[in-house]
Parts: C-alpha cells; structure tokens; sequence
C-alpha cells in the first residue's frame, strides 16, 4: 500500500471513532425532566385524644339549636361562636336569641365584621379546632377565610342540591315541598355546591306554618352535625357524595315585598306563601286603602265558579271571608286585623269595618 494510501486509511479510523465516542455520550446524557410546580397543600386536622372542638358561624335561627344541642349533649367543646351585632339586619330576630343562648352555654362570641375578618381568622386558627361549620351564616365563606383548611363545613337546611341560598325553608314552604330537611357538605369555592356528607329529612302533611316547622328542621339538623361530626372528629371514613347538577333551585331571602298576598295566583298558592309568613308576621293586602294583615286561612271549595276580578270579595262563609283568587279559586281568610292592631276572626272584621259584597282586596 502506496503512504498516500495507508494516510488516506489512518484518517477514515480516526473519524470512525471520533463518532462512536460522541454517539455514546450522547447515549448517556440523561434527559432534563421539567421541574414540578409547587402546591400549596391544605392542612390537614388529625383526629386528636379528649373531646374535640367546634368553632359554630351563624347568625340565627339554626345555629342556635346548634349550639343548644351541641351544649345539651356536651359531644363537643365550643370555644367560640362567630356571629354578627344584633342591629346588623333588623330583619333576622333570630341574631338576638342566637346571643342569648351563647350567653347561657357559656360560649365565648366574637362579631364578624369584613374589615377584621383576618383578626377572626387569626384568632381561630390559634384555637386549632377540630371542625369549623357554617351554620346560617351569609357575610363570608369558609374559602375566602380558611382558604387552606380540609375541616370546614357547611349545614344547610335544605336537601341539597334544592333550595341553595339564604331563605331555603320558607322558600319550601311557598313552593309547598312536604318532605324538608337538612345536608351537611364541605366547603369548596362554591357556597353551596360542596360533596354531600350526610342528610336529615323531615315529612310535613303540607299544613305546617313557618314558625312551627322550624324548630324540627333545625333539630333535625343539629342531630345530623352531631352525628357526623363524630365521625369527622373520631378519623373515621365519612363518604363524600357529588351533588347532581339536575334539580338545583335557588332559594333567596323572602322580603316584605312577598309578604303582598298575590290574588292572582291560585288559592292554594296563596295558602302556601301564607304558611311560609305565618303566624307572624303574615301577609299584608290592602282593603278600603288600609293595609291589614291575614294571620290565617285556607283554600274553600265554591259551589259555582265565581266571577270577577282577583281579590274579590265573596261574602263570609262559614266563618270566613271569602276571597276570589286566580284559576277561580277561592281563599277563606280565619283571622286579620289592621296593621299595628290585635287580629281578629272574619266575621267581626267584616261586622265591623262593614265589607260588602264587591270590595276589592288588593
């Protein structure tokens, strides 16, 4: 072989391995995994020996025979209650029979306000509770307060996913549900569309009042947070059940503006807002430009189909004041009175304001 040769073959060696290395290397770098991103995990409440705590949010009604039961039954410690002054909505009386019974169980209470919402916050988390559970309680959420926290809950008194808002038992009565009830959900972004934890129905003959059937749907829910709230506490598994989105209605606050009787719907509707408003305050309807006020009656049934404009009134049959109202129903008031003065049966407020035949209600 010629040196030009032997040269030519020396160089084509060379490159051969040159390639060899530099594929081996590239065999054996190790690929750059992308880097993970970092989440903010929520804290998580273990279950802890002795009695474990609740700290109650509520503004009325329910969390009073929350707390009440919870105190009776002494399944857990309740060292604080978050409410609101009594004069922060005039409308909700239950605020000051929420205070009171604090007072009695000796609870400690501290009053909600948007400006020091994260003193409150701070002064929870200092007690490190072992539940937080928002009763009848509107002015924040456990999201916006508690955005870290797994053990904050939600007690409604509704049977979810029906009636989400802040007026859900009047709300059925007006829509003359008979099976009511409670649920008790975990707290996520939505207020009201948590997983399901548990449930408390409570059937009504569809003649129940307002005033009446509150006081058993509110025990009825207290019986459920304490009963799954034990669960909760002890570490056991609890099922968490999604929401279906079929079925969901809305429940707002009832104002004074649908305490005006609406004629025009049928009697058994106007019997229905009734419930919802009775024994007080009532529905208020306007008669010879006074406004009265109807603290009873129920549907009647007409021999004849009536005539005339809603509102109409028929006469007085058997003892009641009879009122023509939409599809040709008939509504018998028991009971009314002048705004601001004792009520009275039909027949004496007919005597006396001498009502005849033809006089509009409206």
């Amino acid at each position: 072989m010629s040196p030009a040769k032997k040269k030519a073959s020396a160089k084509k060696k060379t490159a051969s391995a040159k390639k060899a290395t530099s594929a081996k290397k590239t065999s054996t770098r190790k690929k750059k995994t992308p880097a993970k991103k970092k989440t903010t995990a929520k804290k998580v409440t273990p279950p802890r020996r002795g009695k474990p705590t609740m700290v109650l949010f509520g503004e009325g009604d329910l969390a009073t025979a929350c707390l009440e039961h919870l105190s009776e039954t002494g399944s857990f410690e309740l060292p604080l209650l978050v409410t609101v002054p009594t004069s922060a909505d005039r409308s909700y009386a239950g605020t000051k029979g929420l205070h009171a019974m604090a007072k009695r169980c000796g609870v400690d209470k501290v009053l909600f306000k948007r400006s020091a919402a994260a003193e409150v916050t701070e002064r929870i988390e200092a007690l490190e509770p072992t539940l937080i559970v928002f009763t009848d309680f509107y002015r924040s959420q456990a999201n916006e307060l508690f955005p870290e926290r797994d053990n904050c809950f939600r007690l409604h008194c509704s049977l979810l996913p029906k009636l989400r808002g802040a007026d859900p038992l009047r709300r059925a009565l007006d829509n003359g549900d008979k099976v009511l009830g409670a649920t008790l959900i975990e707290c996520v972004e939505e207020p009201y569309e948590g997983p399901i934890l548990g449930r408390a129905e409570v059937e009504t003959d569809g003649e129940e009042k307002y005033g009446f059937i509150c006081d058993e749907v509110h025990q009825a829910a207290a019986e459920l947070l304490e009963e799954v709230g034990a669960k909760l506490a002890a570490g056991k598994r609890v099922k968490r059940s999604p929401q279906s989105d079929k079925g969901v209605t809305l429940a707002g606050r009832m104002t004074e503006q649908h305490r005006k009787v609406p004629w025009v719907r049928g009697a058994a509707q106007v019997y229905n807002r009734l419930r919802a408003f009775a024994p007080h305050p009532g529905l208020v309807t306007l008669v010879q430009r006074r406004q009265a006020v109807i603290e009873g009656g129920t549907p009647m049934t007409w021999e004849t189909a009536p005539f005339g404009l809603p509102g109409t009134f028929l006469g007085v049959r058997q003892g009641r004041i009879a009122v023509l109202c939409g599809e040709n129903s008939v509504f018998g008031i028991s009971r009314l009175g002048w705004e601001g003065e004792e009520a009275m049966g039909a027949a004496e407020f007919v005597s006396k304001e001498r009502l005849s035949m033809g006089t509009r209600f409206v």
